[in-house]
């Protein structure tokens, strides 16, 4: 699966260093809620998180369009739980190197300003680091006791999911565009090491992103 990724990074490196024209390239970040699958639903609590990284998307034609995102992704899950006097509180935290592939439908024609959208495409993840931090705090008795450990000593080193999202991007500029995005993100894969369980990924985003143009811009593709 390694491979796979390595593969279509070298190939949106490649369409875009080939054909310039009707390439765009920007920043992006968003604020998330991750959680995993095969938890106790009832002590699951919100999970904020964070992506940060660039965009790229090369218009095929002017409604359609394909490219990716490069990113830094925060993601995991929080559950808390209290029996009689003592708190149980679970955070992990599994930060990706996260690589979603998209192919993009935008709205209207290429000269209006506001352009809605709906994307999809597969996910990839390489687990870059995090940890599994664990506290029993008993009320009654004033105590906490705090564990760390290593998320890679879980969780698997590798996630494939698939993403879809939709949104808007609105022109600020020649070519350049104020992108927002709200997605869903649903993973495939285990990615826990333990064979005692099934364990995924999901996260909701919501992201902000300016994108400008690479090369010779050509409007009338």
């Amino acid at each position: 699966m390694k491979k796979v990724v390595a593969v279509a990074l070298v190939a949106f490196a490649g369409m875009a260093t080939v054909n310039a024209q009707n390439v765009s390239l920007g920043p992006v970040a968003s604020f998330n809620h991750s959680w995993i699958t095969g938890t106790s639903q009832s002590d699951r609590q919100f999970n904020p998180g964070f992506k940060v990284g660039a965009t790229l998307t090369y218009s095929i034609n002017p409604n359609w369009g394909v490219g990716g995102d490069l990113l830094f992704a925060n993601e995991g899950a929080k559950a808390e739980a209290t029996v009689g006097n003592t708190k149980f509180t679970n955070k992990t935290n599994l930060n990706y190197i996260r690589i979603p592939l998209k192919g993009t439908y935008f709205f209207g024609s290429l000269g209006d300003r506001f352009r809605p959208k709906l994307y999809a495409g597969p996910s990839f993840g390489i687990l870059a680091g995090g940890k599994i931090i664990s506290e029993t705090e008993n009320h009654a008795l004033g105590t906490k006791v705090r564990t760390e450990a290593n998320s890679r000593d879980s969780y698997n080193g590798f996630d494939f999911g698939a993403i879809v999202g939709t949104g808007f991007n609105y022109r600020i500029g020649t070519a350049t565009w104020l992108n927002f995005d709200l997605n869903y993100t649903n993973g495939f894969s285990d990615i826990t090491k333990s064979d005692a369980s099934f364990l995924s990924n999901r996260n909701y985003g919501i992201g902000l992103g300016v994108t400008f143009p690479i090369g010779t811009y050509t409007p009338e593709k």
